[in-house]
């Protein structure tokens, strides 16, 4: 799991290009990466309990993550996990490009 951790993550491989390295699907890869994510934001998320608990404060990013986080367990239970936004907007369709070029 580390192995996949870095490449996807530090070096920003794609979850195809890492299949192929590895020998296995980019549905197997994005599956690990799931699960690789669910575990660090458990224990990310015991952690700042933890840290609340004994009277220390929290950053505002901290905070967010643990309101995202509480109000994820309350709906999704044990398998809550904060999923990734697609930063890119969406690609014209080329269909679209062509018939602007024509008019």
């Amino acid at each position: 799991q580390k192995e996949v951790l870095y490449y996807l993550f530090v070096k920003q491989y794609s979850t195809t290009r890492l299949a192929a390295i590895r020998g296995q699907s980019d549905r197997n890869i994005r599956k690990l990466r799931m699960t690789i994510q669910k575990k660090l934001q458990k224990r990310m998320y015991e952690h700042l309990s933890e840290k609340m608990e004994n009277d220390h404060g929290l950053t505002l990013r901290e905070r967010e993550f643990m309101e995202e986080y509480e109000a994820l367990l309350q709906t999704m239970g044990k398998d809550a996990v904060i999923r990734r936004e697609n930063k890119t907007k969406p690609r014209k369709k080329k269909a679209a490009l062509d018939d602007a070029k024509d008019g």
